[in-house]
Parts: structure tokens; sequence; C-alpha cells
């Protein structure tokens, strides 16, 4: 699952950009609009990663153990 921790860099990556942007008093709003944009952009696409990751892996399980998945709060 390389891609998934690709994705969450790029999470953290935004999110810290954010938080940089809103630290600073002098930040346009076009500035935290577009910070806010690429934070957005970067969870949806860890969304997309995680929905696949998470459907890859149930093709993989058998009944049981995907029950047992569900249960850990691993898959839904």
């Amino acid at each position: 699952m390389a891609g998934g921790a690709a994705a969450q860099n790029d999470v953290q990556k935004a999110l810290t950009d954010l938080q940089t942007v809103l630290g600073q008093t002098d930040a346009t709003p076009d500035a935290i609009k577009a910070r806010l944009d690429t934070f957005r952009d970067a969870m949806n696409k860890a969304n997309e990663t995680l929905m696949k990751d998470r459907n890859d892996l149930k093709s993989a399980l058998t009944q049981k153990q995907e029950a047992q998945m569900v249960q850990l709060g691993v898959l839904n």
C-alpha cells in the first residue's frame, strides 16, 4: 500500500501549508483558498486510495476474515 503512504504525505504537506498560511497575519483570501483547495484535493485523493485499498483487501479475504475486519473497524 505504498500509494496510501504517498497520499498521506500529500495530505500532511497540504495541511502544513494550510496551517502556515492561516498563521500569517497578512495572508490574502486567495492564498487561503488556494491552500484549502489543495488540502481538500489531497484528502479526496487519499479517500479514493483508501476505498480502492479496502476493496482490494476485501476481495482477498474469506467471508470470516471479512467479518473480522468489519468487527475491528478496518472495513465497513
